[in-house]
């Protein structure tokens, strides 16, 4: 081998060597590493909130958005033209049924009803006579049957009059609430022409669409509670009184309706609600806090306290309910679990409650709190001073011990 090849070999081995050095050095560095901070996260409690796991008993609910309808509801029209006369209610006013809202004028109707009735008379008069004269052979009885046919005729066209008089007196179909009125007086209707709305609100209709999935579970008469924005604080309670027989063709769902007892109104119809249907089938379930989840892609877990450290339990979340969510997994009832601060810790970790948790004394210590500072110069003067003498004694009995300890080394020598 030439020098050149030699020297060429000892620097390939010696930065082989340099590279290895590295590698292996940096393997050694990051475990080192990794041991510390392990060890330094043994070490180091955190501080955390510790909330206890419950048992409940939960009947399962469907979720649903609904809308309230009036149970009977209608634009109170006439049905006849003319000019109104006569106005008899007030916008947002409870009526009962057969309640007068309106009158259109009457006068040519009452002219009619008047004319029909006159001729009535003239032909039940002209029938009677003929009765008489038929009784002694002076007529036919095609004659008689003549006069009745007219007599049926008048009597006929004098109901159909007065029905027209009646209907020029717009009444309440029902008993309910008014809406705003719509006209004024002497303005000129026609059929059909809405005069004012009216609303049945007591008991009302809700209206709400079932996804094809709930179609088994949810049947008439079940329990419904419903929640609004308007009213934050009340539940309303109803039942199940219909389901459509078919599904929307469109969004697949069954179309349902509750109905709610509404004694003073408050839900009006087109009302927005949150329906809730209950199943009447009872769940045991363990509930915990939501915020005490911590969600992940990769499973959802709940830290439960072992001995001052916090485990992960890996759940499968469930119904929420408010700020409680059911879970199910290896948790049991009245188990220490932390609520407040599992993003700070990691599984295994130390912890330490800072909130007092009745049942779990034995299980997690409790952060002690801090005494509360003097209020006044004067307290703060008095405590200072016991310090003070407190120290001064301390010390005194400290410089008597090392005077006893060096007689007795002395005496043993």
């Amino acid at each position: 081998m030439t020098r050149k090849t030699i020297t060429t070999s000892i620097l390939v081995l010696a930065l082989l060597a340099v590279v290895l050095g590295v590698v292996f050095g940096w393997q050694f560095w990051r475990k080192s590493s990794a041991a510390e901070f392990a060890l330094a996260n043994n070490h180091n409690v955190i501080d955390v909130e510790v909330g206890m796991t419950k048992a409940a008993v939960w009947y399962p609910q469907v979720q649903a958005i609904g809308s309230v309808v009036a149970v009977q509801g209608v634009e109170v029209s006439p049905q006849i033209d003319g000019p109104v006369s006569k106005l008899f209610f007030t916008s947002g006013e409870l009526v009962q049924k057969g309640h007068p809202l309106a009158q259109l004028d009457d006068e040519t109707y009452q002219a009619d009803v008047a004319n029909a009735l006159a001729s009535y008379n003239l032909a039940k008069l002209k029938y009677h006579r003929n009765q008489q004269l038929l009784e002694v052979k002076a007529i036919s009885q095609s004659v008689v049957d003549q006069a009745k046919a007219e007599m049926d005729e008048a009597f006929s066209e004098l109901k159909k009059t007065q029905a027209q008089l009646n209907q020029t007196l717009v009444k309440a179909p029902f008993a309910g609430r008014l809406g705003l009125r719509q006209v004024s007086l002497g303005q000129y209707v026609n059929a059909g022409s809405p005069i004012v709305s009216l609303q049945q609100i007591t008991p009302v209709y809700v209206d709400f669409q079932l996804p094809e999935s709930y179609i088994g579970e949810v049947k008439k008469g079940y329990e419904v509670k419903l929640k609004n924005s308007a009213y934050p604080k009340k539940t309303f309670e109803g039942k199940v009184v219909a389901l459509n027989a078919v599904l929307n063709q469109a969004t697949r769902t069954l179309n349902a309706r509750a109905e709610i007892q509404n004694p003073k109104g408050l839900l009006v119809p087109n009302m927005f609600t949150e329906v809730t249907v209950v199943i009447p089938t009872k769940q045991n379930v363990i509930i915990v806090p939501q915020m005490a989840i911590n969600y992940s892609p990769f499973g959802d877990s709940v830290f439960k306290v072992v001995n001052g450290h916090a485990k992960a339990v890996y759940v499968h979340v469930g119904e929420s309910r408010g700020a409680v969510v059911a879970v199910d997994g290896d948790l049991k009832a009245n188990e220490p679990i932390v609520t407040v601060g599992i993003f700070k810790i990691q599984d295994g970790g130390a912890i330490r409650a800072v909130n007092h948790v009745e049942s779990m004394q034995h299980t997690v210590a409790v952060k002690p709190k801090p005494k509360a500072k003097a209020t006044n110069k004067l307290q703060q003067a008095n405590d200072k001073s016991q310090a003070f003498s407190e120290t001064a004694k301390q010390t005194d009995q400290d410089n008597q011990k090392p005077t006893v300890k060096i007689t007795l080394a002395a005496g043993k020598s």
